[in-house]
């Protein structure tokens, strides 16, 4: 039956803490997508109300021009429970080029808790030669 919705998943294998701040995921799109919603899967309990905040990075692996939660901001409900999944739909989908991220940024900290983040996308068709990021090559 395909994917008829069109969606597409991304984010990490593996459980980041929450009780640490700072960058734990980062992604980039191979084609133009748009975001349309972020998720965090938590594996372990979390005490407190930790704060995640998804940037866009304009140019991939420079924080020149990232923005500050620009793609959206999830503040947990307080102590949520291991095997919980904590979402954020956007109400005005952002659009990715290939060339920039997403990152996933823990803002504020709990004092336990575990997730793995997570990205709801949809590709967009778009030719390569209008990605701003993108330079064509010579070759055969």
């Amino acid at each position: 039956m395909g994917n008829p919705l069109g969606l597409n998943f991304a984010g990490s294998e593996t459980a980041d803490v929450l009780t640490a701040t700072g960058d734990d995921f980062v992604w980039s799109p191979g084609t133009k997508v748009e975001i349309i919603a972020v998720y965090d899967i938590l594996t372990v309990s979390v005490t407190g109300t930790p704060v995640v905040k998804w940037d866009k990075r304009v140019t991939a692996a420079s924080d020149t021009g990232r923005g500050d939660g620009d793609i959206v901001s999830m503040t947990y409900p307080t102590d949520p429970i291991a095997g919980r999944v904590v979402y954020k739909e956007l109400t005005t989908p952002i659009v990715l080029y290939p060339g920039e991220q997403a990152v996933r940024d823990v803002t504020t900290t709990g004092s336990a808790g575990s997730a793995i983040g997570r990205i709801i996308y949809r590709c967009l068709s778009e030719r390569p030669a209008n990605f701003p990021h993108a330079a064509a090559v010579a070759g055969t």
